[in-house]
Parts: C-alpha cells; structure tokens; sequence
C-alpha cells in the first residue's frame, strides 16, 4: 500500500537524519578523541572509497527506484520483479570485485577493514531506494535506526579504549547492519530467474539512463567527496579535517533533498508511468516551493553569526573556513531548492538533458576549484563548492520549466526566494553585523512562511498537489 507522499518524506526525513548525524558524530567527536590529522585521513579515505561505491552502485540504484515504482505505477509488477533481483545480483558482483581489486592494491592503506566499505555501501543505496519503490517506508526507518545503533555501539567503545582502528571500522557497521535486514525485507520480491535477462532484454533503454545517471552521480560526488579528495592535494590534514567537520555540521542541509528524492522519486517516476503530466507539474512546483521556504530558514541559524559557531565545534574561525562555511551553507539551500526539478528530469525523459548539464558544471565546477584552491587555499574550497552546485540548481530549474511550464504565475515568488537565500550569503561573508543579518533573515523568512504553510495546511493524500 502506498503512503502519503508528505509521510513517505517525513519518514526519509528522519531516517536519513540518523546517518547525517553519523557522520558529523564520527568527525566531531572523533577530531576531539583522535585528532584533526586522523580525521583528514580517515575522510580522505571515506570520500574515495565513497566515489568507488557510488561510481559501481549510483547507476542499480536510481535504476532500480525509477523503473520498479514506473512499472508498478502500469501495473506489470512482475517486470519490477525482475529488475529488482537482476539490479541487486549486479551490485553483489561488482562489488565484490571492486573489494577484491582493492585488497590486491593494498589499498586503502592502513585500514584494510574498509575495503568491505565498498560493496556494503553500493548495497545501502540499492535499498535505500528499492524500500521507496516497493513502498516499504517503516521497513526502512527501522533499518537505518538500528544500523545508526550498532555505529553508537563501536564507535563508543573505540573512543573509550582509544582505538582508532576500532573507530574507522565502525564506519561499516551502519552499512552492514542496513543491508542485512533489508536482505531480509525484500525476501518476497527476489526472484531467482529472470534478473538478469530483463537487463540484457532492455539493455538499450537501461544503458542510455544508466550513462546519464553515471554522470548526474558524478556531480554530486562532486561536491563533497570529489571536495575532499583535491583539498587533501592543496592543504594540510588539520586544515582538511576541520573541512570534514564543516561538511558533516552542515549536512543536515543535504539530508532534506535527499530525504525529498528518496520519496519524491519514486513518487514522480509512478505518475510518469501513469502519464499523468498535470500532477507532475503540481507535485514539482509544490515542492520546490516548500524546499525553498525550508532553505531560507534554515539559512539564519547558519549565517548570521558563523564566527561564533565555528569555535563551539573546535574548528578556528580564520577567514578561509568562514568563507568555506558560508559557501557550502549556501550552495546546499541552493541544492535543495532545485532539487525537485532535478528528480523531475531524472524520473522523465529528459534525463539525458540533465545529465549533459550535470557534466558541464563538474567539470568547470572542477576547474575552477583547482584554480582557487591554488591560489587561496581554504577560501578555493568554498569557492568550488559554490561553481558546482550554484550554476547547476538555476540551470536544472530553467531547463524543467521549459519542459513542463511548471513556475506559471509565481515567478516573482521563486525568484525572490533565491535572491534572499544569495543576499543573507553574502552578509555573511562580508562580515555584516549580526543584528543586520538577522534583521534581513526574519524579513526574508516572512515572505517564505504563507507558502510554506499552503503546503502543509492541504490534506494528507498519495501527493503533493
């Protein structure tokens, strides 16, 4: 049976909050028990082994979610079925090859334990999604909270006897605990015959969207682990583990878009089976709506005093890691507002469009990131961050509007929005008084509010409308 879309979104919501808050316990209490130097080599090593897993397992997945809840939505669950087993068989084996080929490298040196990090991961997001599609939302909750249960488990009984290894293997726990009972949950739709040969049956149409995924994938490696990766190139570790700290603080931010699309998606790719285009429309314009409102209220308690934030996390509040700060805080408000129009074009036939736009803004995202991180050090993370995410958000918005005329009358609405969230940024970084930046917020914040309560005032129904 499916839920509300709006609960479907609550529960992703949540769930996904337990693994932001894994990440950002892991750095700030790890750079407090073992230091800023341990925790710029143990995220160096986690965002690389987190590009491997999402390089081999970005593609199942977002195959798996799209084209499980489209066939369901035509009603040929058989065929969903199918896929289903073929996706989740395919990212066993690559798996195990990519932690075979690592093992034989000796890589990642010095923490062997984490070459399971790979296939364990690739798993996670295959059932992260699939849990959505086969509309398995409480299944999946639980399987985060007792995964984020078993990490609290190792990870504190490695800070108590101090021992980083014990520490960096915790990091597999939540994985490996998730997939196990999602193993378990999707007993019923395993199918032992068949898997495999739907893929090679439609290898065309799942070819062309799997490349496209690749590549929209490869963006927002981007801009986190792709981050981390070049700043370990330009900058010192301590410098590089207080950038996790900041990355892992803010990325409750990134929790809500992906809480979105893990609901959404699949929402969208079902009314694309349907046919059904003016619901699409409604639901995407909708969302896009209340992400913005939500993006600009989160933006004060962020920017209008990061000076004083920064020290409670034990990060120094020098100029570079307050620009980096407020660069990333808003190029994920930029993020998840455009995050609708992303899941729009990726559920549709305009993938491959999204994808080419994708690319363009990797690779000058890229370019420009090398550049400034050479030439200002901690600033050029900020600014990379920025050149990835910013021009993607507007161009993705204006491409799903061209496709679907989905803004309508309410231009002005989503600009403005857009023109809060950019002005709070930049009182932020040039240092405006506090008082004057939250003045400016709580204006801003008032002009987002009576479209957000819109929103939540509807009744609950299958989606936002």
């Amino acid at each position: 049976m499916r839920r509300p879309l709006r609960d479907s979104f609550l529960i992703s919501a949540a769930a996904l909050a337990l693994f932001g808050l894994i990440r950002f316990v892991f750095n700030a209490v790890g750079i407090r028990v073992f230091g800023p130097e341990y925790i710029g080599v143990v995220g160096s090593t986690i965002s690389t082994l987190t590009v491997i897993a999402v390089a081999l397992a970005s593609i199942p997945s977002v195959l798996a979610a799209k084209f499980v809840a489209e066939y369901r939505g035509s009603g040929d669950t058989a065929r969903a079925y199918r896929l289903f087993s073929g996706v989740v068989i395919g990212t066993g084996f690559m798996g195990l090859l990519s932690s075979g080929a690592l093992t034989a490298l000796g890589r990642p040196p010095g923490a062997a334990s984490l070459v399971c990090y790979v296939p364990l991961f690739g798993f996670y997001l295959v059932f992260k999604g699939t849990y959505f599609a086969f509309a398995y939302q409480r299944q999946y909750a639980r399987a985060e909270a007792i995964g984020a249960v078993a990490f609290a488990i190792v990870f504190s009984a490695a800070c108590f006897w101090r021992q980083p290894s014990l520490a960096s293997a915790s990091l597999l726990a939540h994985p490996l605990v998730f997939t196990l009972i999602a193993l378990v949950d999707h007993r019923a739709f395993f199918r032992l015959h068949g898997g495999l040969a739907e893929l090679a049956r439609e290898w065309r149409r799942y070819g062309v969207y799997s490349i496209a995924t690749f590549v929209n994938a490869m963006n927002g490696l981007g801009s986190y682990h792709f981050l981390v990766i070049l700043a370990s190139m330009f900058l010192d570790l301590a410098t590089v583990g207080y950038l996790n700290v900041l990355l892992a603080t803010l990325a409750p931010l990134s929790l809500i878009p992906a809480a979105y699309g893990t609901a959404g998606f699949p929402e969208m790719a079902r009314l694309h089976g349907v046919g059904d285009v003016e619901r699409l429309r409604s639901l995407l314009w909708r969302s896009t709506v209340a992400l913005q409102a939500i993006a600009v209220l989160a933006a004060g308690p962020i920017l209008v005093a990061p000076g004083k934030i920064l020290p409670l996390l034990h990060v120094p509040p020098d100029h570079g890691l307050l620009v980096t700060w407020c660069c990333i805080a808003v190029s994920l408000q930029l993020n998840m507002t455009s995050a609708p129009a992303g899941h729009f074009l990726n559920a549709t036939e305009h993938v491959v469009r999204h994808a080419m736009l994708s690319g363009v803004f990797l690779v000058f995202g890229t370019v420009v990131g090398v550049a400034a991180m050479s030439v200002s050090g901690a600033v050029g993370v900020g600014i990379m961050r920025f050149a990835l995410d910013g021009p993607l958000a507007w161009a993705r918005m204006t491409l799903a509007e061209r496709s679907v005329r989905w803004v309508g009358s309410h231009v002005a609405q989503l600009i403005g929005g857009q023109l809060a969230i950019l002005s709070l940024f930049a009182s932020a970084v040039v240092r405006t008084p506090p008082m004057l930046v939250a003045t400016l917020w709580v204006v801003a914040a008032a002009s987002q509010l009576p479209a957000l309560a819109d929103v939540l005032r509807r009744p609950s129904g299958s989606r936002l409308r």
